[in-house]
């Protein structure tokens, strides 16, 4: 197959969003949100085409993964297991994807890295398509990030079940946000799926592929357990040496992501790799009390200013080292 021009500048926009993502000149859960919503666009604005005897958009004819390509051109095949990731049905579709994905993807993001984000998400969705064609025989023509989605889903459980942060609690089409833990809200989504799935069977209208979506859930499991709960780094930076006194704190949070670190602190306390990651994340933007400058932790409990100002917050010590 020839690819139209249209589908090759949505293969542009794809891999100019894998690029940006794997340099961190921007989010990665945001490029790959932004690289669904243009070839959205482009879809919908752009040509169509007959294909299998169906009029469609081109870029759904020619970027979404149709199964018989796997013996009939496995190269095309292999090239739409990744470009179907970034096609999508409809707007609905799209919306309720980058809605879940976005919930979830932020706050993991920040703790793993945008590399190893990038990473789980598009081996998840790999995973995730592989499984909808394995276990449907009859043609079928698969599109959309929902395997990818589900799997950050899956692997933000499986690194960090006990972190509690807002997540989209879903009652089938109706989405409640409510403070959870993370197994609490990837545990809801796969409920949903088993028994949307089972609803499925008697409904031949539904094209849903939840296959998808639990196969992409269990790749990112396994990607999690992999690339972070069994990376040497994250398991260092899981290990807290010093007890920490959290009100001597207090004073360094200047601005309301500092505050919402400091609270996280709180919350998730006796999680040493959470307690960590938000301490990491206190310290981005953590201010002097004294002078305002930016400060650093160093061994046993000590905060360093850039203006020389050393502060001891260890539990059994509260005051100023020195000014």
């Amino acid at each position: 197959m020839v690819l139209s021009l249209v589908s090759l500048a949505a293969i542009a926009v794809m891999l100019a969003a894998i690029g940006v993502a794997w340099s961190r000149r921007f989010l990665a859960a945001g490029a790959m949100a932004l690289a669904n919503v243009v070839v959205f666009l482009m879809t919908a604005f752009g040509p169509t085409s007959t294909f299998e005897g169906v009029r469609m958009p081109t870029i759904h004819a020619e970027l979404a993964a149709y199964s018989p390509n796997v013996a009939e051109a496995p190269a095309l095949f292999a090239l739409q297991l990744v470009t179907s990731m970034f096609v999508h049905a409809d707007f609905l579709h799209l919306f309720g994807n980058l809605i879940v994905l976005l919930a979830f993807a932020l706050p993991f993001e920040e703790r793993i890295g945008h590399r190893r984000f990038l990473a789980i998400y598009l081996g998840a969705g790999l995973v995730g398509a592989l499984a909808q064609i394995a276990v449907q025989p009859a043609p079928t023509l698969l599109m959309g990030a929902s395997g990818a989605v589900f799997g950050i889903i899956g692997a933000f459980a499986a690194s960090f079940p006990n972190l509690i942060v807002p997540l989209p609690l879903p009652l089938f089409i109706i989405m409640f946000w409510v403070r959870m833990r993370v197994w609490v809200g990837a545990f809801a989504f796969a409920a949903l799926q088993f028994v949307l799935l089972s609803i499925s069977t008697a409904n031949p209208l539904d094209n849903t592929a939840y296959f998808a979506h639990l196969g992409g859930l269990a790749g990112g499991i396994l990607l999690g357990w992999t690339l972070v709960r069994g990376s040497k780094d994250v398991a260092a930076r899981g290990r807290r040496p010093v007890a920490v006194d959290l009100g001597a704190l207090s004073p360094f949070a200047r601005d309301p992501g500092t505050t919402q670190a400091l609270a996280q602190m709180k919350t998730n306390h006796d999680e040493p790799q959470i307690f960590q990651a938000w301490l990491d994340r206190f310290f981005r933007t953590a201010a002097c009390p004294t002078c305002g400058h930016k400060v650093m932790p160093r061994h046993h409990g000590e905060i360093v200013c850039t203006q020389g100002h050393r502060f001891d917050v260890r539990q059994d010590r509260q005051r100023p080292i020195a000014a």
